[in-house]
């Protein structure tokens, strides 16, 4: 860590060395640097005829001249909602979810129904930037939101402008920048379960050219279960995160933006994981008991936070990360340098990872991601040749060293009441070898990433232009894997393996845009653009051994037409978006209950239609909704995994695709009246949408996947000081206590537990329960 700390050091500052002698070097008059900066975007708008700025074409532009579907979310926004972390996202962003596995690293990001998990090798498909730097694995967005200014939800691939992996859409937050004034805010939170959570922030000028700004963010709670066997408490939680950063204008035509930020996560590390009352038969009840010796969990409480089974663990996650960010205004034109290191590490004991109070065996994990990034920017001014011509062009390197470490432990029960009962010729075997470190395995892979990029907008008339844009990615990847056991009886948990894997390719990415805007607040657009995601390795235990393990790239070809208008005097904004990708070689995670694989699942089709409807009636009443509507299919994919029952493969062409609902939007209201004493009183007021989802993680279209339908109902009410310097608010969230399930999977070791169904191919399955009511006190003081 020390060494990567100077070394990132000792490059800032020979960047910035380099650039003020640019900058010396430049005779030319200059606008200030600060034009030069992507500012963050806009704060949620004060009145009817505020607009939105989004960075999405790396340019700040009002959202409503993007020809891109997306979502915008200020931070009043995400505090109006309760947004602590990028699970509670999707509340306010339709066509966006986020979902964790009972594993923390494995979470999964979602555009349009397509993501992939996080706790192997395979790339994201939605990349992830904070700040302009790519976070290469999902895991470190676990960490609570600290000072973020907003959040962009980018839909489509985004393969032009944006780093790597975003094939099919981007999510980017951008965090608040110094200031040249004075001020801060502190504030406290508590709530159920006995949530506390403080946050101070200051903003600190040091002269007329340098500003700092400092945040800090301590948040817990006790977590949302209740473990019926010892009473304790299932998925305490606890973050601190600092973050900070200095902006210093080096030169009237260079600006320097330094940060640095670091996260830990501390708790049992548990997601409170049921089991799907449905899919359990007497006769996989009656075999559950009998193979266990009757210490089975509940098998009878979908939706109840009171679990009984081993859920003892302890999860240790720490980040840090630095970025560089360097602006040259060199004439019209800026350069910019943008510099990113990021440090995260993911350790996760769960003690038993089968969910039952026998304590069959458990898991120890460890992750370990360090990434590197230098892109070199040039952008245009936008009105070259008379007002015709603008563009952006960059250049973008990108490493990462990656380590996946796992060694598994029996637990008490697997020799003496899983073997015992299941394979009895095993049992001596099983008690003679090791029980602690019966398996481990270990993966390593580096990653180097070259691409060059650019993109070029043309103003044919005053009411049409056309934009083309071309990247070309390149990928290296070394890799090895060492999986052993070390007690014969693990052999059906972890499959030997020993190799050495290359991945080596690269993909020409596009879009062409054109955009028409018949009257001033009316843009029509189309585009067809595409994405490129990376080959890679199956980094799992399963038995894909060698190098089977290597999977091909995956590449979207994406089509838009849409519409962004603003009628009324701007008080009404309607903008809808029809959409279809078609996606080759679609990188599939899926598991079986006992192993995880990832296989180029042949094509798939996802289209439909996004809208977004805002109208501010009056001055202090905004009403929104918005939704994506969804078709999907697996075009073509004739070897998909067999149901539990069944087993082998079955062809799935033509069926839907998991987490792909037909319906997902958002409601919501907001009001801000006046009260007595110069006080006023803020209504908000949302609510969430899914029709009926598969969340299977089997990837095998099992109808004991379904969740059904739900709507989640939040709502906020603050109370406003006359100078806006205090808030005392109340806030709570799921406040019909709706029970669902954000994944399902099946029962591990559910053959081995007599748990199959061989008449319908299904099994017992568990549900990853979502959060429970909550409610929330909280008290804001500014200065």
């Amino acid at each position: 860590m020390a060494k990567s700390a100077l070394y990132l050091g000792a490059a800032s500052v020979s960047l910035m060395w380099s650039s003020t002698a640019l900058a010396q070097a430049a005779e030319a008059p200059t606008a200030p640097a600060s034009q030069a900066i992507q500012e963050p975007v806009a704060a949620e708008p004060v009145d009817e005829a505020a607009e939105i700025v989004v960075t999405a074409q790396r340019r700040s532009e009002s959202a409503q001249r993007v020809p891109i579907s997306l979502t915008a979310v200020s931070s009043e926004q995400i505090e109006r909602a309760s947004i602590t972390n990028v699970q509670d996202l999707p509340r306010i962003a339709p066509g966006f979810t986020a979902y964790r596995a009972p594993q923390a690293a494995n979470t999964r990001l979602s555009i349009r129904g397509i993501g992939s998990s996080g706790n192997t090798a395979i790339e994201p498909s939605v990349g992830a930037f904070v700040d302009g730097i790519y976070i290469a694995r999902p895991g470190p967005l676990l960490a609570a939101i600290n000072d973020v200014a907003s959040v962009e939800v980018l839909r489509g691939p985004q393969g032009t402008l944006f780093g790597r992996n975003a094939s099919v859409g981007a999510l980017s937050f951008r965090t608040n920048e110094p200031r040249k004034d004075f001020e801060g805010q502190l504030t406290a939170e508590y709530g159920n379960y006995d949530r506390a959570r403080l946050t101070g922030v200051v903003n600190l000028p040091v002269s007329e050219t340098i500003a700092t700004r400092f945040s800090a963010l301590y948040d817990r709670y006790d977590g949302y279960g209740r473990n019926l066997l010892d009473g304790s408490r299932v998925g305490e939680n606890e973050t601190l995160s600092f973050r900070g950063a200095v902006r210093a204008e080096v030169t009237p035509d260079l600006t320097w933006l330094v940060r640095g930020d670091y996260q830990r996560q501390r708790g049992d590390g548990q997601a409170i994981v049921t089991v799907d009352a449905a899919t359990v038969t007497p006769t996989a009840a009656g075999n559950f008991a009998r193979r266990l010796n009757g210490l089975v969990p509940r098998l009878d409480a979908t939706y109840s936070y009171g679990v009984r089974q081993n859920t003892a663990g302890n999860l240790e996650d720490d980040q840090w990360g630095l970025s560089s960010d360097l602006a040259l205004q060199a004439g019209d034109f800026t350069v910019r340098l943008l510099s990113g290191y990021r440090d995260w590490k993911n350790r996760q004991v769960e003690r038993d990872i089968s969910l039952t109070p026998a304590d069959i065996f458990g898991r120890a994990a460890r992750y370990r991601s360090k990434t590197h990034s230098q892109e070199l920017q040039l952008l245009s001014p936008s009105d070259l040749l008379n007002d015709h011509l603008s563009f952006v062009g960059g250049l973008y390197y990108f490493r990462e060293d990656y380590n996946i470490g796992s060694t598994t432990d029996f637990g008490t029960g697997y020799c003496n009441i899983y073997i015992r009962n299941v394979r009895p010729a095993s049992l001596d075997a099983c008690n003679a070898g090791p029980q602690q470190g019966a398996a481990d395995s270990e993966f390593n892979q580096i990653t180097t990433s070259y691409a060059a990029y650019g993109q070029a907008t043309v103003k044919l008339t005053d009411q049409w232009d056309v934009t083309g844009g071309l990247r070309y990615s390149h990928d290296d990847k070394d890799g090895d894997i060492f999986a052993a056991v070390f007690n014969s009886a693990a052999a059906g948990i972890v499959a030997p393996d020993n190799a050495s894997l290359r991945f080596n390719g690269g993909k020409l990415t596009y879009r062409a845009n054109t955009t028409f805007r018949p009257v001033e607040d009316v843009m029509l657009f189309a585009t067809v653009s595409s994405g490129y995601k990376s080959g890679g390795f199956d980094s799992g235990t399963g038995n894909t051994l060698g190098a089977a393990r290597v999977f091909r790239p995956e590449t979207t070809t994406n089509y838009e037409l849409g519409f962004k208008t603003q009628t009324f005097d701007r008080k009404l904004t309607i903008n809808g978006t029809l959409f279809r990708m078609d996606i080759d070689e679609f990188q599939l995670r899926s598991y079986n209950g006992v192993f995880f694989s990832v296989r180029n699942a042949g094509s798939i089709r996802q289209q439909g239609m996004e809208f977004e409807v805002n109208a501010r009636p009056i001055k202090d009443l905004a009403i929104g909704l918005s939704a994506t509507r969804l078709a999907s299919e697996y075009t073509d994919f004739r070897n998909a995994p067999g149901l539990p029952g069944f087993g082998g493969t079955q062809n799935l062409t033509g069926a839907r695709l998991p987490f792909s609902p037909k319906w997902q939007g958002n409601a919501s209201i907001d009001y801000r009246a006046p009260t007595i004493g110069g006080w006023e009183v803020g209504f908000n007021t949302r609510l969430a949408f899914n029709s009926d989802i598969d969340v299977g993680g089997g990837g095998d279209a099992n109808p004991q996947g379904i969740q059904d339908g739900y709507a989640l109902l939040g709502a906020r009410v603050t109370l406003f000081s006359p100078s806006d310097r205090l808030e005392f608010a109340v806030a709570g969230e799921n406040l019909t206590d709706k029970g669902y399930c954000t994944l399902k999977y099946s029962q591990t070791l559910a053959a081995g537990l007599g748990l199959n169904n061989a008449a319908t191919g299904g099994t017992v399955q568990r549900c990853v329960l979502g959060e429970p009511r909550t409610v929330r006190f909280s008290a804001k003081f500014r200065f």
